[in-house]
């Protein structure tokens, strides 16, 4: 079981800030350790269209139920925090394009939607956060990979 680290980075999802999302679970990972492949566990309350700041999330293996998969990484440059909307500007860009690669269908063909996991101003200067993650989410849950999958 791993303990909630009060003094963890937030990261960010989405578009514009709405909550913060603080869960804690054996199977949680800080948000600043997701990797290309882990497949998430969305609460039921997420607001995906709102988006949110989150510090841990569920992680679990892609053969059981889940809803979300991170697909691609990407680092980004320079010491001072570039601003949320240049952040989403670069990941429009590179999750689109790498969203092909990674599931193997085009995204505007897909059941699948995409969401960016960006860095925070706070965990950019306080945790040198410079990861910018591709999250692909399922309408239903699913118990597979999306990689290779064609959704």
């Amino acid at each position: 079981m791993r303990a909630f680290n009060h003094n963890a980075k937030p990261r960010y999802i989405g578009g514009a800030l709405a909550f913060a999302l603080l869960l804690s679970a054996c199977s949680t990972t800080s948000a600043l350790e997701l990797k290309v492949g882990n497949c998430l566990d969305l609460p039921n309350d997420a607001e995906m269209s709102a988006g949110f700041e989150l510090t841990t999330v569920k992680t679990v293996s892609c053969s059981s139920e889940h809803e979300a998969q991170v697909y691609a990484e990407k680092e980004l440059a320079g010491n001072e925090f570039p601003g949320t909307d240049a952040i989403q500007d670069i990941a429009a860009e590179f999750c689109t394009e790498e969203f092909k690669t990674f599931v193997g269908s085009e995204i505007g063909t897909s059941t699948l939607d995409i969401y960016p996991l960006m860095p925070t101003a706070e965990s950019w200067e306080q945790a040198g956060d410079r990861t910018l993650l591709c999250v692909a989410i399922s309408p239903t849950p699913v118990t597979n990979t999306f990689e290779n999958s064609k959704l």
